[in-house]
């Protein structure tokens, strides 16, 4: 009656036994529960290890599948001249990719405006310049003083030899704003507090 529980194994070794073999603990076909238990005991293992060789070569399967589509994806992606990956690193490259560009991106803005606030000063230089040449004849000793003055706090302003641009070129006959001579050298003056720059 409770043979049908029994797993195929465990029926096909019992009819073995009753047909052929004739052990003391086997009478006309009955197993007693120690066979049992050792047949069940079989039969699990038996299928624990064909389900483990199933699972295992499906798994590879799919991760073979998957390499594959993965390589089309990237061969289809390749073609439309697109970056597309779902992994975490690409992910990643991708942020990085962007800062770096954003980062450029900003840094030439900041050239630009600087190229154009430099030519800006250079034009306001020259009028300067020419509009002194005129006014020369009307310059008081107030004014005299002042830029002594101006010199005087100038020389208290720290230079900074990291940013130095060279005079050498016919373009530096002066230094740019904010930067002060030292031999063929331009560099950069930094003022503390108290001190505000003004003008070149």
């Amino acid at each position: 009656r409770l043979r049908f529980l029994w797993s195929p194994s465990e029926l096909l070794l019992s009819k073995l036994l009753s047909s052929k073999l004739s052990f003391s603990n086997c009478r006309a076909g009955r197993i007693d529960y120690k066979m049992r238990l050792a047949l069940l005991l079989l039969s699990a293992l038996l299928f624990v290890t064909v389900f483990c060789e199933l699972a295992d070569a499906r798994q590879g399967k799919s991760r073979s599948m998957r390499s594959y589509y993965k390589r089309m994806r990237s061969s289809m992606v390749k073609l439309k001249g697109l970056s597309y990956s779902r992994t975490r690193r690409a992910a990643a490259m991708r942020g990085r990719k962007a800062r770096v560009r954003w980062a450029r991106r900003l840094k030439a803005r900041r050239v630009r405006r600087a190229a154009i606030r430099y030519r800006v000063t250079r034009v306001s230089r020259r009028i300067r310049r020419t509009s002194s040449v005129v006014r020369r004849s009307r310059v008081t000793s107030r004014a005299r003083v002042r830029r002594v003055a101006r010199r005087s706090s100038y020389s208290r302003c720290k230079l900074a030899a990291t940013r130095f641009v060279s005079c050498t070129r016919r373009l530096y006959t002066r230094c740019p704003a904010g930067y002060k001579r030292r031999g063929n050298m331009c560099f950069r003056v930094y003022c503390p507090k108290p001190y505000v720059r003004r003008g070149a």
